[in-house]
């Protein structure tokens, strides 16, 4: 009998994932790579040039001195968690078949359950903002349908092994998210009711 080719598809160990992403230079390098592909530029003036504050780990502009960090403006901005710790999360996330609660990305990662529901639900709706750039068009039958928490992954199940980068470029595009509305999104309200 042939093997599920996606059930038995390849995905990244946790050996694997630890040797690319498991210190937080290797997970600092990969986001700095991955928002400023061509090199960094400026949020506020779009200027190259740049020298980097060790002691606060801010990026500062040669020409108009705006200050940013390489987590500005993306879900990951004002985290006290380190990134490894973000990028591991991510890893747990997109690699687990069945999902996984906060209770058990909590234990997994040595968090708090709060910070661990928080990240989870920040991850979602990175994974939803993902999906919701391309719309559904034509006629179109639904049976089974996952929306949201589900859609991300089963949209890209027959790949797992390079289900990992897509899921930090989204959190790189997707804007912090206050407490106040993961909350209201928990309750299943939305942004016009604040």
């Amino acid at each position: 009998m042939a093997k599920n080719k996606i059930q038995f598809q390849k995905s990244i160990s946790i050996h694997g994932f630890i040797s690319q992403l498991g210190t937080e230079e290797q997970c600092r390098k990969r986001l700095f790579d991955m928002r400023w592909p061509s090199g960094y530029r400026c949020d506020n003036c779009g200027h190259d040039k740049y020298c980097e504050l060790k002691a606060r780990q801010l990026f500062q502009c040669n020409q108009c001195h705006y200050q940013g960090s390489l987590t500005s403006g993306t879900l990951f901005s004002a985290s006290k968690l380190p990134l490894n710790i973000w990028f591991l999360a991510i890893y747990l996330i997109t690699q687990e078949k069945n999902g996984i609660s906060a209770l058990e990305l909590s234990r997994q990662l040595g968090i708090s359950y709060n910070a661990a529901w928080r990240m989870k639900h920040k991850l979602m709706q990175a994974m939803k903002e993902r999906d919701d750039e391309t719309p559904l068009s034509g006629y179109i039958q639904l049976d089974d349908v996952y929306l949201g928490e589900f859609c991300f992954k089963f949209n890209r199940r027959f790949n797992l092994e390079k289900m990992l980068d897509p899921l930090i470029y989204s959190s790189i595009q997707t804007t912090p998210m206050p407490d106040r509305l993961l909350k209201l999104v928990e309750l299943g309200g939305n942004q016009e009711d604040l």
